[in-house]
């Protein structure tokens, strides 16, 4: 944040949308995972979950026409612009017992089925979904508090 906040006081609002484009497009080719690379990676997968929400919610909610396509159209662009720029950022070089393949590929396909499966649930499974789910919390807190 100070270092977005000194980029806009020196050079102005251009130098901060070029300093954040760098980070994000990795144009300096970083090859080793730092705490800043792990920031942009995580804010990139934040906007990319959200963009599969708002992909699902526009082919679910609005109903068939061109405004349909057009907004679809747009918003899958932006997450492709953001899956992009997201495979671009350097991968830790950390020994892991599993990794997930064709990363960030798969997870937002994975991510962006789920939305859109639970777009299409009926209210009432959602009212069964939220007492089952307080009665599960109440239950666990309840059992936890004794021990």
């Amino acid at each position: 944040q100070n270092l977005i906040l000194t980029l806009t006081l020196q050079k102005g609002f251009k130098g901060c949308v070029r300093y954040f484009s760098c980070l994000c497009w990795n144009s300096a080719k970083v090859r080793i995972a730092t705490s800043v690379t792990s920031r942009v990676a995580s804010f990139l997968t934040l906007a990319a979950t959200i963009l599969c929400t708002m992909l699902a919610m526009v082919m679910i909610l609005l109903p068939n026409g061109i405004a349909q396509y057009v907004i679809t159209v747009i918003v899958f662009l932006f997450l492709m612009v953001t899956l992009i720029c997201l495979s671009r950022q350097p991968i830790t070089d950390e020994r892991l017992s599993f990794k997930v393949p064709c990363v960030p590929w798969l997870p937002m396909f994975s991510v962006f089925v789920n939305v859109y499966l639970m777009m299409k649930l009926s209210e009432a499974t959602w009212i069964r979904f939220a007492v089952w789910l307080v009665l599960g919390v109440l239950v666990s807190v309840s059992t936890s508090m004794e021990k």
